[in-house]
């Protein structure tokens, strides 16, 4: 499972993306993006700086601030695996489950 599947609520309220509704129909690299711009986690040329977005995501997903999510308890991955498992969820690296 992804995150905006099993808190697209929490998601849209932590970040103020709006109502879960008008993320729907966005692609996963669209959603960190616009997470990104809400926060002003900008590079030269208005670019998303992708390292501090998926660096500040992944520490308030460990911190339980996007919403009651935890990983299955046989999960162990690193920090670029779950940066790229943000990224790219297709991998289905990580099996999320709300408590």
């Amino acid at each position: 499972g992804r995150i905006r599947d099993c808190s697209p609520k929490s998601l849209c309220e932590r970040y103020k993306l709006g109502d879960a509704e008008m993320i729907s129909d966005l692609e996963d690299y669209e959603i960190f993006e616009l997470v990104g711009r809400k926060r002003g986690f900008l590079i030269s040329g208005g670019e998303v700086n992708y390292e501090r977005t998926a660096t500040m995501l992944l520490d308030e997903f460990r911190a339980g601030k996007i919403g009651r999510i935890s990983t299955s308890s046989h999960s162990t991955l690193t920090i670029p695996e779950c940066r790229t498992l943000f990224l790219f969820p297709d991998l289905r690296m990580l099996d999320l489950h709300i408590r």
